[in-house]
């Protein structure tokens, strides 16, 4: 891009971040309409408002692992401090963070962890060309444990939307 264009680009964000009227956790629809001009005006609306938006895993309540599990979620998955939903807003919380919007997304996400393995291996020949097969078993291999987990009832999928007061 030449840099006139990009110099009218960061103009066109910098006059639509100043005349936005100010955002609301519950009112974070709007960065749809920020990705109109790149995930870059995104970056800078939620650092100027200090709005964080987090997509996570979380432990399902009541949830007891079993050793085999708990290695599984450590050496596999990397979620070795995994928190139930109460958990992960109580740490917020303790973190400094306020209006903490936690949703739920479980059954969409159930969804898309089912099919990825599925759809990953049905396209195997294009990704170890692209990839290797090194690295096509152990995306082979995350995408399955993760399907395991949450087939399981052990995990959920989270979006969660929170603010934190400038100091």
């Amino acid at each position: 891009m030449d840099a006139p264009k990009a110099m009218e680009i960061k103009s066109m964000k910098l006059s639509w971040l100043q005349t936005w009227e100010p955002l609301k956790v519950e009112d974070v629809s709007k960065f749809d309409q920020m990705h109109y001009y790149g995930t870059e005006a995104v970056d800078e609306a939620t650092g100027l408002l200090g709005i964080s938006f987090i997509e996570d895993f979380f432990l399902k309540p009541g949830v007891i692992l079993t050793e085999e599990e708990i290695i599984t979620f450590k050496q596999d998955l990397y979620m070795s401090d995994l928190p139930e939903k109460d958990a992960y807003i109580s740490q917020l919380k303790t973190a400094g963070f306020t209006d903490i919007k936690f949703d739920d997304l479980t059954e969409p996400w159930l969804s898309f962890v089912s099919q990825r393995p599925l759809e990953f291996c049905q396209n195997k020949e294009r990704h170890v060309r692209v990839i290797g097969q090194d690295a096509f078993d152990s995306l082979e291999y995350f995408y399955s444990k993760i399907k395991i987990v949450f087939e399981k009832g052990l995990v959920g999928g989270c979006r969660v939307i929170a603010t934190k007061p400038a100091i």
